[in-house]
């Protein structure tokens, strides 16, 4: 048998249960315990579902309490052994019908009592059944299947005083759409005295299950118009044929939005259930919340609710103030319904005070994007060139760099252009660039300077990477389209940090400046306070491929990723021993993508993969004094001596399917270098620090988050 039970258990690590009470343990005989798995086998066979309780010698015993003693009869008849048969109290797995079984095939008897010895001892170990199991051919089989197969089991051993060869096996799925039946009549709990489960059509609860954006996108359209109409946020909806609360489906909606944003569009969404806030705390500014910002408190939903098993009473909107449970969820549906009607995410969604929203008479059913205009010209019969405007932000860098201001206007090709509109052709041509468009030209479009003031409150240097600036060119021409070519009085960049005006004038100067002297965009533009970068003659540089260096030499953690650096639950940055791992694995790097790559490939030498046990045990330091660890505290290990080396990182949790085709959970680390995030997954000695998947994960089923403490 494979390492693929204990693999495969990490996707218990984050499932609430749902506990069965059992009746004080009683012992039975193996006979007792054949006749009961007959009954049992004749009930499924009959009406497809597992029941409740299976009689055995007159004794109602929980399913999975059942389902527990004929794997260790199974174990004990494999080891040639007559141990005692003692009812165990465990949980009954909280998904039995797990979706992605793939089993289809003989199970041979070394198998079945191989993987009945490891349910055995994972249910000592953790109180609780498996939701499935992988087999030695790589299928998995969910616990309805293995519950049908043991019975099936124990059944021929009753007949034959001996274990068949072999037992076949299908998916559930297949199992239910079938015609056998027996006419045997089974003998199991009165269903006056306890209740059956249910059919899995049957079932109304969405904890640990898995759904599409689309059935996320239909049920948000469904809720929107549900809000829109009632003036409510409800405490429950529908997603398919499955009832939900508002408050699990909330989280569905966080995680799609921030998927959906990152280019991934397939991955089905992981569904926990929970719990609804006491109240409501709301106190949202009118206005339009643009993309990044709400992606951004997307993110900042699914931590929090990752963290604390409920939805938040309020989060701050950024630019719109705090926004209350309810505003969120409305704004999320709105969002996901928009994606589901359009097939992209809206350039902003509007977003009221609740109570003005639950006040008006009349309901908001649009206002998710930014609109379109008729007027916007088209660059592609635009006035100025390309090459025009780049020779122009040379000239526009130097002048600013020089005389410490924004110029009035500039000229290009004999006419007067003023900053608003050189700021909108700039911005055009950036993202024309970054698309690999060079033949486009760009007219003035009578654009308007900021209608507020504003004064930037950032300190430091923030080093905006392409991936960055092209998103922030994106939303300032898009707002501008929007707002009557109205230049906005800030552009946020990473959540937080708002970029001033005149700023933008300057960033996208010298990018084009660059790429004027250089053939190519940079890897990133350096940014400070304007009042500080128009004077400081390195600001003025935009081609740099690295952060900033500290009076050692030693290039600094990129300004906005220090909470990446921080200690945390069993991450011990700070302890003696960490620092001292990481001093010796940095080795004489002065970067941050040298030093990221020496801590794994040191790591990756020193540890090896322990695999018996689940969820955090060890933390960073005990992994390290036993140089191997499961893939949560290797995860913690590569965190720590990352942080500690001055490298920014956090966990990645994901349902995935291996390399060798098995689906379980795992948890890997990431490193932040050169502007993206690197895989770092100790756990397989085949894999390397890169920004692809790592070596030994074929793909992502499900990204469950990313985190700077991992919640379990």
């Amino acid at each position: 048998m494979k390492k693929a039970l204990a693999l495969i258990l990490a996707l218990m690590m984050v499932m609430s249960i749902i506990p069965m009470v059992s009746s004080a343990a009683t012992t039975f005989t193996a006979a007792q315990l054949y006749t009961a798995a007959g009954n049992a086998k004749t009930f499924i066979e009959t009406n497809k579902y597992i029941p409740a309780y299976v009689t055995v010698n007159g004794v109602q015993v929980p399913h999975a309490e059942f389902f527990l003693l004929m794997v260790k009869q199974v174990d004990n008849l494999g080891n040639n052994a007559t141990n005692t048969l003692t009812q165990v109290t465990v949980t009954a797995p909280d998904n039995p019908a797990y979706k992605s079984e793939t089993v289809s095939d003989k199970v041979m008897k070394a198998d079945f009592v191989s993987e009945a010895k490891q349910i055995v001892a994972y249910a000592a170990a953790n109180k609780k059944i498996p939701n499935y199991s992988t087999l030695d051919s790589g299928a998995v089989a969910n616990y309805n299947s293995m519950f049908y197969m043991y019975v099936k089991i124990l059944n021929w051993m009753k007949s034959n005083s001996a274990l068949p060869n072999y037992n076949t096996i299908v998916t559930w799925a297949t199992f239910v759409g079938s015609t056998t039946t027996t006419t045997t009549a089974p003998t199991v709990a009165p269903t006056t005295a306890a209740p059956t489960v249910a059919p899995t059509t049957a079932v109304t609860t969405t904890n640990s299950m898995y759904f599409t954006v689309a059935q996320i996108g239909t049920a948000a359209t469904t809720l929107k118009k549900t809000i829109e109409s009632k003036k409510a946020v409800p405490a429950t909806l529908k997603i398919g044929s499955y009832v939900t609360a508002t408050s699990t489906f909330l989280r569905m909606m966080a995680a799609a939005i921030s998927n959906i944003n990152g280019g991934d569009t397939t991955t089905s969404v992981y569904s926990k259930a929970m719990a609804a806030p006491s109240s409501s705390n709301d106190s949202a500014t009118t206005g339009n919340m643009v993309k990044a910002n709400y992606v951004a408190l997307a993110d900042s939903v699914y931590d929090y609710m990752a963290a604390n098993s409920k939805a938040p009473a309020s989060l701050k909107g950024n630019t719109n103030g705090t926004l209350g449970y309810y505003n969120i969820v409305y704004s999320f549906a709105k969002i996901m319904a928009y994606y589901k009607a359009n097939g992209a995410l809206p350039n902003y969604c509007s977003v009221q005070a609740w109570s003005k929203f639950v006040a008006s008479s009349s309901t908001t059913t649009t206002a998710t994007t930014a609109p379109t205009t008729t007027t916007a010209p088209t660059t592609s019969t635009g006035k100025y060139t390309l090459s025009q405007i780049l020779t122009k932000a040379v000239d526009n860098k130097t002048w600013i760099t020089t005389n410490k201001a924004l110029p009035n206007y500039t000229t290009i090709d004999g006419t007067q252009v003023k900053m608003p509109d050189y700021l909108y052709m700039i911005c055009q041509a950036t993202i024309d660039l970054t698309n690999g468009v060079k033949t486009n030209k760009y007219s003035p479009v009578s654009a308007k300077a900021p209608t507020v003031s504003f004064t930037e409150s950032f300190s430091g240097t923030h080093n905006i990477y392409t991936a960055d600036y092209k998103d922030m060119a994106q939303r300032i021409v898009s707002y501008m389209k929007s707002n009557s070519y109205t230049v906005p009085a800030y552009c946020t960049y990473k959540t937080s940090t708002q970029v001033g005006y005149k700023s933008l004038v300057f960033m996208y100067s010298k990018i084009l400046a660059y790429y004027k002297t250089n053939g190519a965009l940079p890897n990133y533009c350096a940014v400070s306070k304007f009042s500080t970068s128009s004077s400081s003659s390195s600001s003025s540089s935009s081609s740099s491929s690295s952060s900033s260096s500290s009076s050692s030499g030693v290039e600094k953690c990129p300004s906005g990723y220090e909470k990446y650096l921080v200690a945390t639950t069993n991450c011990q940055v700070n302890n003696a021993t960490i620092k001292s791992v990481a001093k010796t694995a940095k080795g004489s790097a002065t970067t941050q993508y040298k030093m990221g790559f020496n801590v794994f490939n040191y790591l990756q030498n020193a540890t090896s993969y322990w695999y018996a046990y689940s969820n955090t045990k060890l933390g960073a330091l005990g992994t390290w004094n036993k140089r191997k660890g499961n893939c949560c505290d290797l995860g913690h290990l590569a965190v720590a001596v990352w942080r500690a080396a001055g490298v920014p990182a956090r966990y990645y949790h994901a349902q995935i399917t291996s390399s060798g085709g098995a689906n379980y959970g795992h948890v890997w680390a990431q490193c932040y270098l050169n502007g993206k995030w690197y895989h770092g997954d100790l756990s397989n000695s085949i894999n390397t620090l890169r920004t692809s998947l790592p070596q030994s994960v074929r793909k992502i089923r499900v990204l469950n988050g990313t985190y700077i403490t991992l919640p379990f």
